[in-house]
């Protein structure tokens, strides 16, 4: 199953540092998976890496909401999803992760999911369901906080693309999440 999924990053400006460095600590690692970063331009450190393809967003969009887009329009059946703040120390990490979604699963990291009173669960629960989540039992078992996210797009291909949906439709997608007026910080 070695070296199946492809890797995916988004970064802009200064946040290229963080992508050199996830690219590096897997390239450490030996591992050879195909990397595919999204970035507003060229990121010249990383122009002679192997098997790295860097692809030029041109969007309005803040990088941070365009994640499953990068990864519907440059798709691979197995993908794995790190934020440009993250670097791999184990390859056996990877290893398992192609297994898990290799075998239909979606990969999240338990750190990431958010608590059951988080106030982006709750705002989250209002804006895209019918539901009032003040008064009922119904709401979403969790909310994933997506820094890392791996997946399978036959099965995973429809979550890409109503997280882009809800995106468009509930936040201002040209800002962080958190310059958004419902998601304070």
């Amino acid at each position: 199953m070695l070296n199946k999924a492809t890797i995916y990053t988004i970064t802009k400006g200064n946040y290229k540092y963080g992508v050199i460095a996830l690219v590096n600590s897997l390239r450490r690692l030996e591992l050879k998976n195909d990397i595919i970063i999204g970035t507003d331009s060229l990121i010249t450190e990383l122009s002679s890496t192997e098997g790295v393809k860097q692809v030029i967003i041109n969007s309005s969009w803040n990088p941070t909401n365009l994640k499953g887009k990068l990864i519907l329009d440059n798709p691979s059946n197995l993908f794995i999803y790190f934020d440009a703040d993250i670097i791999v120390n184990d390859r056996k990490f990877i290893i398992e992760v192609e297994n898990i979604i290799a075998d239909q699963k979606f990969c999240v990291a338990v750190d990431g999911i958010v608590p059951q009173n988080d106030y982006r669960r709750y705002v989250w629960n209002k804006i895209s369901s019918n539901t009032n989540p003040e008064t009922t039992s119904d709401i979403h078992p969790w909310y994933y906080n997506a820094g890392f996210f791996a997946g399978n797009l036959q099965t995973h291909q429809n979550l890409l693309i109503e997280c882009t949906k809800l995106i468009a439709l509930h936040l201002d997608p040209e800002k962080f999440i958190f310059e958004n007026e419902d998601f304070p910080m």
